[in-house]
């Protein structure tokens, strides 16, 4: 019980961090029936992708199995290739947009030039992952605690402030283009292996744990995104324009458009927690899976050297360009996430399949299954793509 409801938290945490900060502003001009609606969806698909994942993983009769070691076995080295370029592609571009939110809040509430907070976040990230997991953990625990006291506090004294009038928009023309931040702000397939492992192979504990843990966020994005809806005024609907344009996180647009300080204040302290919570586990991974790819080198390099190689480029691309924040998501959502989680898996349990001995492990992520998963995949990278071109 204590492994399940700690993968259960897992999961649910993996999901929860800048996505939050983006969401409302690609949301903001739809309203909140429209944003719900996709909220669910893109859930729905995401808890899907993860289901076909575990199947996945459970086919292969070894101890501990990985993303890159599966695209081997069942693609080829090519297949291997593309998923390792997706995987750092992927986790460079969420990192940028961490680096960016961070950077943007502690500027607008310190008064400090952009440039240096960028680099003290970085610097703190990476005394934290060079020093190993035992630091991570402990620094992670604290952040947690006011991650939830945040958004505990946020949650009461907003609550009163909602006007209900503000809910009643409904504007679905764009509302689509959300779809490859929600995408991202569902994303823990990362973990799915790992967890694999920590229940020991149990697919029902696993599968439970992905569908609860999934939905935890699912419910705090709904009440996230009813606080902010429900207290942002629409004839500042320009600022949201603004906003998605220059890619501002939501706590920029809070500290602009409304009276209420001790809800900016709170809003600014739960979203360094969301960021903080979330770069961590997501730098140490990444520096994990570069000291797992180097290993075989004859002159292997050092954690903190890995370290600098995980966080120089973010805190490159940050400085270069401080408005890449939701486009950095939208990108990391609509082209690395759903074909990295979503088709690349489809594809593996498809040839897996193909063998008679295997197939009847596949009992959700049968070939109608994997079928929309494709599509789904192709719809979402469709939309991303005409997003950027018309950008």
């Amino acid at each position: 019980m204590n492994k399940q409801l700690g993968a259960t938290l897992l999961v649910a945490g993996c999901c929860i961090g800048a996505g939050m900060l983006g969401i409302p502003v690609v949301t903001g001009t739809s309203g909140f029936l429209p944003s719900a609606t996709f909220f669910v969806l893109a859930w729905a698909f995401m808890a899907l992708c993860g289901l076909v994942l575990t199947e996945l993983v459970l086919s292969f009769d070894l101890p501990e199995v990985n993303l890159l070691t599966m695209s081997e076995k069942t693609l080829g080295r090519y297949g291997k290739l593309v998923a390792s370029f997706l995987f750092m592609f992927l986790f460079y571009a969420i990192m940028t947009a961490y680096v960016i939110a961070s950077a943007v809040l502690l500027s607008d509430y310190t008064g400090i030039p952009f440039g240096l907070t960028s680099a003290l976040f970085v610097l703190v990230m990476y005394l934290l992952i060079a020093k190993g997991l035992r630091h991570v953990d402990a620094f992670n625990r604290a952040l947690m605690l006011g991650l939830i006291a945040c958004y505990v506090l946020l949650v009461g004294f907003s609550l009163p402030h909602v006007e209900l009038q503000r809910l009643q928009r409904a504007e679905w023309s764009h509302v689509i283009f959300s779809l490859p931040i929600l995408v991202i702000s569902f994303g823990f397939h990362n973990l799915v292996p790992s967890l694999a492992t920590y229940l020991e192979k149990k697919e029902s504990l696993l599968k439970r744990a992905i569908c609860i843990g999934s939905a935890i966020p699912l419910a705090i994005y709904i009440l996230w995104e009813y606080i902010i809806l429900g207290i942002m005024p629409y004839v500042g609907v320009e600022g949201w324009k603004v906003a998605q344009q220059q890619g501002e996180p939501i706590s920029h647009v809070l500290a602009t458009s409304i009276g209420y300080p001790l809800i900016i204040d709170l809003a600014s302290g739960f979203t360094l927690f969301a960021i903080a919570t979330s770069f961590l586990p997501v730098s140490y991974s990444f520096l994990d899976f570069l000291h797992d790819g180097l290993r075989e080198k004859k002159q292997a390099l050092s954690r903190p050297l890995l370290a600098v190689i995980v966080l120089a480029p973010p805190l490159l691309c940050a400085l270069a360009n401080a408005h890449l924040f939701l486009r950095a998501l939208e990108i990391a959502g609509g082209f690395c996430a759903v074909t990295l989680f979503g088709a690349l898996p489809a594809l593996m349990a498809w040839k897996r399949q193909n063998d008679p001995a295997l197939a009847s492990r596949f009992t959700i992520a049968k070939k109608p299954i994997l079928a929309i998963v494709l599509l789904g995949t192709l719809f979402i990278v469709c939309v991303e793509l005409i997003h950027e071109l018309s950008v």
